[in-house]
C-alpha cells in the first residue's frame, strides 16, 4: 500500500520531473514530438504550469518521494480558457514547439474537446495527468493515486473523467471502475483516444 499525500507549490519541480520521465515514451507525445531532446524540453515546459493550475483549481497527489503524481481539476474548472493559458504559463510550451508539432498537438486537443462537449455535459473531477517514474512503475502506484479521488467522487456524488490514448491504459482504468464513454480517432493522424468516466 502506498500512502498518498497532496503536494504544495514547493514541490512543483520534483513533480514536474516525475511527469516528464513518465511521459517520455507515451505514444501521443512520441508521435507529436519524435525527437527525444525536443520532446523532453517540451514536457519540461508543459508540466510546471499544469501542476500549478491543478494546485489552484483542484489537487495534485503524490506517492512517497514523489515517485508518482496525479493532477486533478475540480468540477467546473476543466475548461482552460485563453486567459488561463497565458496566466499560467502554457504559452512557453506551445511557442517552443515547431509549427508542425504544434499543429498536431492542437488538432488532438480540439478533436478530443469536441467529442467531450458533444457527449458529456456534467460537472466532474478531471484527471488531467497521472504518471509514475519508470523505475517505480508496476508497483500499484497508479491505482493508489486514483483511488482516493474515487472515494471523494463517491462522497461528493460527482463523476470522474479522463482521456486515455492507448488500449493498455484503457484496460487499467477499467479495472478501477471507469467505463468508456467514447472511442474516437484524430483522423488526420490516425491517433486513437478514449473518453472514460467513473460514475459513483
Amino acid at each position: 500500500m502506498h500512502p498518498i499525500s497532496e503536494i504544495d507549490s514547493a514541490m512543483v519541480d520534483r513533480a514536474s520531473d516525475t511527469l516528464t520521465q513518465a511521459f517520455m515514451n507515451e505514444h501521443a507525445f512520441v508521435e507529436t514530438l519524435p525527437d527525444d531532446a525536443k520532446r523532453e524540453r517540451a514536457l519540461r515546459d508543459l508540466w510546471p504550469p499544469t501542476i500549478r493550475y491543478c494546485l489552484q483549481y483542484g489537487t495534485v497527489l503524490q506517492t512517497p518521494h514523489t515517485a508518482g503524481v496525479s493532477c486533478w481539476v475540480s468540477p467546473g474548472n476543466s475548461g482552460v480558457t485563453t486567459w488561463r493559458i497565458i496566466r499560467w504559463g502554457f504559452t512557453g510550451f506551445f511557442l517552443r514547439m515547431e509549427s508542425e508539432s504544434r499543429r498536431f498537438f492542437m488538432d488532438q486537443l480540439m478533436e478530443i474537446d469536441r467529442s467531450r462537449k458533444r457527449l458529456f455535459c456534467e460537472d466532474y473531477w478531471y484527471l488531467w495527468a497521472i504518471g509514475v517514474r519508470p523505475e517505480s512503475q508496476r508497483q500499484g502506484m497508479g491505482a493508489a493515486l486514483i483511488e482516493p479521488m474515487m472515494e471523494r467522487c463517491r462522497a461528493e456524488g460527482v463523476p470522474a473523467y479522463l482521456e486515455a490514448k492507448c488500449e493498455k491504459n484503457v484496460r487499467f482504468y477499467e479495472r478501477l471502475g471507469f467505463e468508456t464513454l467514447h472511442a474516437g480517432l484524430v483522423p488526420k493522424y490516425d491517433l486513437r483516444f478514449w473518453l472514460m468516466i467513473f460514475r459513483p
